[in-house]
């Protein structure tokens, strides 16, 4: 699946089964800032569209000023690339 496709996942039709639960996504925070993210990627599959528990998340990324978050993805995705816990917000910036 592109990360197009998976942007475009539909919340109300997307099989629950198929999404990784976000608390199971365990990222170093000793690895470098790529890394994590890779590790990320790797391990939640579909960047946009993942469940805390019964509930599915489908999310957004945001613009910056100079940067392609789709191909920056994108990269990551090809190389085989969480803040799975609110005390872990802090791993992927």
């Amino acid at each position: 699946m592109t990360l197009e496709e998976m942007r475009d996942v539909d919340v109300r039709t997307i099989q629950r089964k198929e999404l990784v639960d976000i608390r199971d996504v365990e990222i170093d925070p000793e690895l470098p800032r790529e890394e994590r993210i890779r590790s990320f990627v790797r391990q939640i599959g579909n960047p946009y569209c993942f469940k805390v528990g019964n509930v599915v998340v489908k999310t957004s990324f945001e613009v910056m000023q100079g940067s392609d978050p789709c191909a920056q993805l994108r990269a990551l995705h090809r190389a085989g690339g969480n803040p799975a816990r609110k005390e872990n917000n802090h791993l992927i910036r």
